[in-house]
């Protein structure tokens, strides 16, 4: 048996696909869909299908989550799906198979693909999915609770932290490898998802983001990393280069720090395949861009987490 469950907060445009999506998967399920406080018709879709509805008030997926956590009993797999996420018919077997290749295995998760094809989202397939047809599947530290399952027995007592409003999957997941388990990155695991096709909604959900993103590593520290303190450090080694080169006249080192994820960003684009001069450009913007936003919301968060202390 295999629990499904979707926090749902004003996904009145992806829900009905979603849910759908999760019904039709040949195995034995109960799914569960938790509207978390949404205002508009998500609650009303939602009771249209043969699920189960619970309506959560306390903000955040951390809280919708772990209301479809309680009564496990004998579930014996947990599949956090988001709301904007489209199962192909497969997924749940390939799931499955992989995460029973190996008793040390606790979950196992995959890319998204976009469902509506833009240049923007299409930055994020080749970055998530094309990286190669034939990568191998990687033991990662996190997955994204987009689309992740779980063997129950390992996540017995784990909750998420509902205090995260955001970053929230990062934490859950180092609590599960620090009982000592492993967690399974797969391109055959992918999923149809709603990738940002804006470069206004890059930004905010990048920004966003980056306000609660260190906070999993600051609450399992052992598991800080290189990615972590380059973006903490990238701001304040940009205004450095930026005084740097007033004083001193040289423009070398606002060249060296302003140009780093452009190249970065090129040379990646280039290794995933990306050769059309159009759509390398878009990837390079997109990507740095985003990383960008994600910078400033991380500053951000140590401003409003500086002024939350003091009072």
């Amino acid at each position: 048996m295999i629990r499904f469950i979707i926090p749902a907060y004003n996904a009145e445009k992806t829900i009905h696909e979603c849910l759908s999506s999760i019904l039709a998967q040949e195995c034995e399920k109960e799914v569960i869909a938790v509207d978390n406080a949404s205002s508009d018709r998500t609650s009303e879709i939602i009771k249209e299908f043969p699920v189960r509805y619970i309506f959560e008030p306390a903000k955040g997926p951390s809280a919708a989550r772990n209301r479809g956590l309680e009564e496990i009993g004998e579930i014996k797999y947990i599949a956090f799906i988001d709301s904007d996420v489209v199962l192909p018919l497969d997924w749940t077997k390939n799931a499955i198979s992989l995460l029973e290749s190996s008793s040390g295995i606790a979950g196992v998760g995959g890319p998204g693909k976009s469902i509506i094809k833009n240049p923007i989202s299409e930055t994020f397939d080749y970055l998530l999915y094309n990286r190669t047809s034939d990568e191998k599947d990687s033991s990662v530290m996190s997955l994204a609770t987009m689309d992740l399952l779980f063997k129950t027995e390992c996540i017995k007592g784990v909750l998420f932290n509902e205090r995260l409003m955001a970053a929230e999957d990062p934490d859950f997941n180092f609590h599960v490898i620090n009982n000592g388990y492993r967690l399974i990155y797969s391109n055959k695991l992918w999923v149809f998802h709603h990738n940002p096709t804006k470069i206004k909604q890059v930004i905010k959900k990048w920004f966003s983001y980056g306000k609660f993103y260190p906070k999993p590593y600051f609450l399992n520290r052992q598991l800080a990393n290189f990615g972590l303190w380059a973006r903490i450090l990238y701001l304040p080694l940009a205004i450095s280069a930026c005084l740097i080169s007033i004083f001193l006249k040289n423009s070398i080192p606002l060249i060296i720090i302003v140009f780093s994820f452009p190249l970065i960003y090129f040379c990646l684009g280039l290794k995933v395949g990306v050769f059309n001069f159009y759509k390398l450009l878009m990837f390079v913007i997109v990507h740095t861009l985003k990383q960008l936003a994600q910078i400033l919301g991380i500053w951000w968060g140590f401003v409003l987490n500086a002024i939350n202390f003091k009072k």
